[in-house]
């Protein structure tokens, strides 16, 4: 089984084609976390559609693709940075708006606009109750986590938090934060904009060097499966133990 290499992080995108198929990341964290959950069959979605990916996703093949997923992202703009955890997204509230784009994408209208089959509002719903399934995470993972929010095509309405043993940070502060900062800021109507929350762990370019082993993800995943089967309805966020994904 091949790892994530160093030079896809200085590069700022995945050259998944120079790895043999059998041993491909993309496909070997698919079955793992299939294994994971009893066998459901997972897809594989990956960003930009052509050329290198610097974006790769696992959602169960029967759901939209804008519920939660785990991800994997190597950063294509700034420092080198390799980010592992999960996301979910929000569609669009006005529904002329939503026909509007759906128009000059060529989709479906329900494709874009928000309803009662999205996760978005499970996920926002799980900020009341998240700081203590968050802290177990750090403690887990044996890091800090990140966790941010982007709305907007141009992400110009976003926030960016960091959460430590000792409470939630807001990016760009020492001062820990209440956590219904980050309810209240997910929570404002927008209903025109298109948005994305993430929680992931990152991984720097020495941890990656000469490769990281997909085993580190995989524990990733695994530490944040409680919260994201929360986002999806099949669990509520409650002590328990952490599930294994090999």
């Amino acid at each position: 089984m091949s790892g994530i290499r160093a030079d896809w992080l200085v590069h700022g995108c995945m050259n998944l084609g120079e790895v043999p198929e059998e041993t491909r990341v993309s496909l070997n964290i698919r079955d793992s976390i299939s294994d994971a959950y009893g066998g459901t069959r997972f897809a594989v979605r990956m960003w930009p559609r052509t050329g290198f990916k610097n974006t790769i996703w696992w959602s169960e093949k029967d759901v939209a693709p804008y519920n939660a997923a785990y991800f994997l992202k190597v950063d294509p703009w700034r420092g080198p940075a390799l980010y592992a955890g999960i996301t979910v997204e929000k569609g669009v509230e006005d529904p002329q708006e939503a026909m509007r784009r759906a128009q000059e994408k060529g989709i479906a209208a329900k494709e874009l606009l928000l309803g009662k089959g999205w996760d978005w509002d499970r996920a926002v719903s799980s900020l009341g109750v998240i700081s203590s399934p968050l802290g177990r995470l750090v403690r887990a993972v044996g890091t800090e986590i990140y966790y941010w929010l982007e709305f907007g095509e141009s992400q110009r309405d976003s926030r960016y938090f960091v959460v430590k043993k000792d409470g939630l940070y807001q990016r760009g502060g020492f001062r820990p934060v209440p956590w219904d900062d980050l309810r209240e800021f997910a929570s404002r109507s927008r209903p025109q904009d298109w948005g994305n929350m993430f929680v992931a762990k990152a991984f720097s370019l020495d941890e990656c060097t000469p490769e990281l082993d997909v085993s580190r993800v995989l524990e990733v995943f695994a530490a944040l499966k409680q919260i994201r089967d929360s986002w999806r309805g099949l669990a509520k966020l409650v002590p328990a133990a952490t599930p294994q994904m090999e």
